[in-house]
């Protein structure tokens, strides 16, 4: 039988550990002298290895039990004084909570044949493990000191107590099995993973089930806010003919992490998706897809970055091959950074064009319940005015003061009265269907929608600014600019480094605009279809971007992107500056 054994860190409270050196200087004459503290930060950290002492395999006859097959033993070193634990949950076919040994006979796999996990030693064919302690501080758990069950969810085998010292421990697992008569000749092979986490009382985050024809989203992560549905066949265009699909924007958040997109695996070792990408469902929807929110943690302030220091270069690029038509999709090309002025943290990403660009929309608010930022060259925090909210693009250290700035949102005439639109970030209830725009409804509104801004909004100046590179962007970042030359403004560069036409504007033809619109929406650029306000309703078909480019009073330049018609465009048409449109800034490394 095959096992696979995997161990990883997962420090989940901090303790810091200081240690005083004190130097001084001395002498038999009178001198002065000088104390230095110096101070050492010293973690919570543990690691376990897992090492193959005896192969798992064994050859066992009808009708037999043989128990003490293979042996593997896991070696912990924790310096957390909280002790750790060690679960356990059955990882066959790579599948989270697949406990059997799957049968192939005759040279091809054979569910009917397949070995469920048991404890007992006749009826039919079983198998189950179990753990023994090698050191004495390391005990078993919920009955793993004997032959017991693979578990279907995490469940915990082992746990060492709570100690003042950094210690080791050791524990060895082995399985047993029973094979009935009836049971054909073959291969059989399972999979169990093994996850440490400390302090002791922690649990891992568990791996959730899906079900036939569905696509499930999961919050994955603790403290984290608003809840969404499934998606199904039912729902007509969620599914495309049960061979594509357009996944949902997250309606999830959580304090002090940027969303980064969906994952296959919880751990973030499957499949990237971003929010409402467009995707190949697997041949087998038999369990559904299961789809986990990738959450980065802080990395840093947005406003703290620099070009001098080579802040976005660090980043992998998620570099475009154009022989392929794939985009680079790994982690290295992201990190999350959170805005000093409130707070909100933003997945950042390094994308073809070479530029860090947030990969969540804008949720800055203005109320009259925002902090006054005051002299830190933030903005100041009262309805209507914004001080030093971005760089000018000349100047990184200039500040913007204007008192005369529109609020970040526009008072446009809704379904007939006059309403200042300000939507919250997420929602409390579920999302069960693609609820592809917001209306003035709050309880509709979805949060990687973020908020929307008029354009003097999102410059953060009067209606008819044109000349300055001021900006609702963080100090350090700018509105992406548009305009007429493709490949020499912002919008227009990334659409041509993710493959998009060179010499014009908007694509011709249902095929190329999809092609587009879906490397748009693909991880890690992560743009969602969150619409726009009118001056008579909402509409969310199409995602709707501002630039920072003017074309006249009363016009300027906006980057889009359809779904269904039609329709791309990387930043060469205009509208009414008086609309309610989303934001993304970037960062430009040079």
């Amino acid at each position: 039988m095959e096992k696979k054994f995997i161990g990883f860190l997962a420090s989940l409270i901090g303790i810091t550990f200081f240690a005083g050196i004190v130097l001084a200087s001395s002498s038999s004459h009178a001198a002065s002298s000088v104390t230095a503290n110096a101070s050492v930060i010293i973690p919570d950290a543990c690691t376990m290895t897992g090492t193959l002492d005896e192969a798992h395999t064994a050859t066992i006859p009808n009708g037999t039990i043989r128990p003490a097959i293979g042996k593997t033993t896991f070696n912990v070193v924790c310096n957390d004084p909280n002790g750790f634990a060690i679960y356990a949950v059955g990882y066959s076919n790579q599948e989270y909570g697949n406990t059997k040994l799957l049968a192939t006979v005759g040279g091809t796999l054979a569910p009917t044949y397949d070995i469920s996990t048991g404890a007992t030693t006749t009826g039919n064919s079983q198998w189950a493990m179990m753990l023994t302690p090698v050191t004495t501080n390391v005990t078993a758990q919920n009955g793993y000191g004997s032959y017991s069950v693979i578990p279907t969810t995490y469940t915990k085998i082992a746990q060492f107590p709570n100690s003042t010292t950094v210690s080791g421990a050791e524990a060895e697992v082995t399985y047993r099995a029973y094979i009935a008569g009836n049971q054909p000749a073959g291969t059989y092979n399972g999979k169990v993973k093994y996850t440490m986490v400390h302090p002791n009382t922690e649990t891992p985050l568990q791996p959730v089930p899906c079900v036939a024809n569905t696509i499930c989203y999961n919050a994955n992560g603790r403290n984290v806010v608003g809840t969404m549905g499934q998606q199904t066949e039912s729902e007509g265009e969620s599914l495309v003919d049960l061979t594509r699909a357009s996944l949902l924007a997250s309606n999830y958040s959580r304090e002090g992490y940027g969303f980064a997109g969906w994952n296959t695996k919880y751990d973030y070792t499957g499949d990237f998706y971003g929010p409402q990408e467009e995707i190949e469902l697997p041949n087998d929807m038999s369990h559904g897809l299961a789809l986990y929110a990738i959450w980065l943690p802080s990395n840093g302030y947005l406003q703290d970055w620099n070009r001098n220091t080579n802040d976005c270069e660090r980043l992998e690029i998620a570099s475009f091959d154009s022989s392929t038509g794939t985009i680079v999709k790994t982690l290295d090309s992201v990190i999350a950074l959170t805005d000093k002025r409130d707070g909100q943290t933003y997945s950042v990403a390094r994308l073809a064009d070479g530029n860090c660009w947030m990969t969540e929309n804008l949720r800055l608010n203005n109320n009259t319940d925002s902090p006054n930022w005051g002299d830190n060259g933030l903005s100041e925090g009262f309805e209507g005015v914004f001080m030093g909210l971005a760089e000018a693009e000349n100047n990184r250290n200039a500040l913007v003061y204007d008192t005369t700035a529109n609020s970040l949102y526009s008072t446009s005439n809704i379904t007939g009265s006059n309403v200042s639109f300000r939507f919250p970030r997420y929602n409390n209830i579920n999302t069960t269907s693609i609820a592809s725009y917001p209306t003035d409804d709050s309880n509709s509104t979805i949060y990687s929608y973020g908020n929307y801004y008029t354009w003097a909004a999102a410059k953060a100046s009067t209606e008819d600014a044109s000349t300055t590179g001021s900006s609702i962007c963080p100090c350090g970042w700018s509105l992406p600019s548009g305009g007429q030359s493709i490949e020499s403004f912002s919008f227009g560069a990334l659409s041509v480094a993710l493959g998009g036409p060179t010499d014009g504007g908007s694509t011709t033809g249902y095929d190329d605009s999809h092609l587009m619109s879906t490397r748009f929406r693909s991880f890690p650029q992560n743009y969602v279809l969150s619409g726009y306000g009118g001056n008579s309703n909402f509409n969310g078909t199409i995602g709707y971007y501002w630039s920072s480019t003017r074309y006249s009073s009363n016009y300027a330049y906006y980057f889009h992107f359809d779904r269904y018609i039609n329709s791309f465009d990387p930043g060469t048409v205009r509208t009414n500056k008086t609309n309610l449109y989303t934001i993304r800034c970037l960062f430009r490394p040079k």
